[in-house]
């Protein structure tokens, strides 16, 4: 899924600033910072359901699509209950880890059957195949647009001996590259509600 109007609007705006630059290593570098954008945010996410088996606490995990893989764990859930756990405020969290890329462990053994639901991360894989385009949701161009443009003028300019090359404004642009990550990663965690970010001194009596 990718919208290819806005990805070349994307390499067009980066293009106006970045002069000499090719489309093919413009194209290189859209890779690139979708991956760090997806790493570092965690908006890109799937859900799969695990059933446990009494005393195994290592489970298998791959995402549905191949060109991309799991980066991190963002929640292991009960959903064996009335109640779909994934719904509400407050789901009966189960601590897990990422054992190794691909693999999830439970801190506990598992005493009897369980079904759960994990919320992975996940980002596109690294391709030689730059034909075609990240492998990420087509509202993400528009959505997140600002965000990818700093990082991929900050990804341009940081090259070497390039006519774009700018040692100071890459860093620039890689400075709001990662704030814009920031603020990007907090609105995924508050479900991007209006006011998620407000935080403001109690009021006493």
């Amino acid at each position: 899924m990718s919208n290819q109007y806005a990805v070349d609007r994307l390499r067009a705006q980066a293009q106006m600033q970045l002069p000499g630059a090719l489309d093919g290593p413009i194209t290189m570098a859209i890779f690139g910072v979708v991956t760090d954008f997806c790493v570092k945010t965690n908006t890109l996410w799937e859900e799969q359901d695990i059933r446990t088996r009494v005393d195994k606490r290592d489970y298998e995990v791959a995402a549905t699509e191949s060109d991309l893989y799991y980066t991190k764990i963002l929640s292991v859930v009960d959903n064996d209950g009335e109640v779909d756990q994934r719904f509400l405020t407050s789901p009966s969290r189960i601590p897990a880890y990422m054992l190794n890329p691909g693999v999830i462990r439970f801190h506990n053994t598992p005493k009897q059957v369980q079904l759960v639901t994990v919320r992975m991360a996940m980002a596109p894989r690294p391709t030689d195949n730059f034909g075609s385009l990240p492998n990420i949701p087509d509202n993400f161009w528009d959505m997140y647009h600002s965000v990818l443009l700093e990082g991929l003028l900050s990804s341009m300019m940081g090259q070497v001996a390039k006519p774009y090359s700018n040692e100071r404004m890459g860093i620039f642009h890689g400075r709001r590259f990662i704030a814009g990550c920031s603020t990007v990663k907090v609105e995924a965690i508050n479900g991007q509600l209006v006011g998620g970010q407000a935080w403001q001194f109690p009021r006493f009596a």
